[in-house]
């Protein structure tokens, strides 16, 4: 399976039939199948244990935001090439906002638990010299999720990484090459889990006016309330020019993010889940989660979690 890009942008180079495809070539190489068409940058792409193919894209022109696009067969990804017209893209898994990851790289599966708590769980590599968690979740027609950045940054871009069976750990390589904070030309760094607590969401549930996110590891319950969960907004548009400003839930003619108001949090049992009433959720392209709490033994637990609502269960 191979990502090509469609390298057009500046307007210099000839599309071919193969340009923003992935294709499948056979063992015995007879033939060549496209999947799937209209990407623009692609700079990774994975299967899940599952067997779910992904793979990220580019923000620039026709790509709003960076996505990580759940890929099916015969879909087509929204770059549009000369001569070509706009035409409506395939809803990505997930966008992930430019002040995240302005250039996600490979997504990997945590095979097992030499990583901790996070098996079974995406991490993506990135370009701009960071990772990501990502999530995925299964809702009616398709998939939504989004992403928790780690706090890491490396010297170079990271763009392909692989989980050493032997170790178990995470291994990232990349490079500096074109519009890059990059401090160094290459990198080749790993990533391990020192058995330490890590608190960090792993899943996502929607309902209607509701968001269950479950944690790694317990929460403390007295941090749990809406003044210690804020929530903000935004919506993206795909056009000509590169990537999208943010535009307001309140006025999609305005640019900017709109509080969104969280009514009441509760606490499970076990202090993994939180459960986030939100009267007016709704779909949009960007709702950020900003946690400011505690773990149970008190340490404190600051992240943001960037979530792409394509449906709600009310929404029909």
């Amino acid at each position: 399976y191979v990502a090509k890009g469609s390298a057009i942008w500046a307007g210099s180079l000839r599309m071919t039939e193969h340009s923003g495809t992935i294709i499948r070539v056979p063992k015995d190489g007879s033939a060549i199948e496209v999947l799937c068409s209209g990407l623009r940058a692609p700079n990774g792409l994975a299967f899940s244990p599952d067997g779910l193919l992904t793979c990220s894209d580019n923000q620039g022109n026709w790509v709003p935001e960076c996505p990580i696009n759940v890929i099916r067969k015969g879909a087509y990804y929204g770059f549009v090439g000369h001569e070509q017209k706009p035409a409506e893209r395939e809803r990505p898994a997930f966008w992930i906002p430019m002040s995240v990851d302005k250039s996600p790289g490979t997504q990997v599966w945590v095979p097992d638990d030499r990583w901790g708590p996070l098996k079974g769980r995406m991490i993506i590599s990135s370009y701009d010299c960071s990772m990501s968690l990502g999530l995925l979740e299964k809702i009616e027609d398709g998939w939504q999720g989004g992403v928790v950045k780690f706090p890491f940054h490396f010297p170079s871009g990271v763009m392909r990484a692989r989980f050493n069976p032997a170790d178990g750990q995470f291994y990232v390589a990349g490079m500096r090459g074109w519009s890059s904070r990059a401090a160094k030309d290459c990198c080749f760094q790993r990533v391990r889990f020192t058995g330490k607590t890590a608190v960090l969401p792993i899943d996502v549930k929607t309902s209607k006016d509701r968001l269950e996110v479950t944690f790694s590891a317990p929460l403390e319950r007295a941090s749990i309330t809406p003044e210690t969960i804020g929530a903000v907004g935004f919506n993206v548009v795909r056009t000509g020019g590169y990537g999208s400003s943010e535009f307001k839930l309140s006025d999609p003619k305005k640019t900017g993010r709109d509080p969104v108001a969280i009514a009441a949090t509760a606490l499970s049992e076990n202090g993994r889940k939180v459960s986030l009433t939100i009267p007016d959720l709704r779909p949009m392209n960007n709702l950020i989660l900003k946690f400011r709490v505690k773990g149970v033994d008190g340490a404190p637990v600051s992240l943001d979690l960037n979530y792409t609502l394509h449906r709600i269960p009310s929404d029909k």
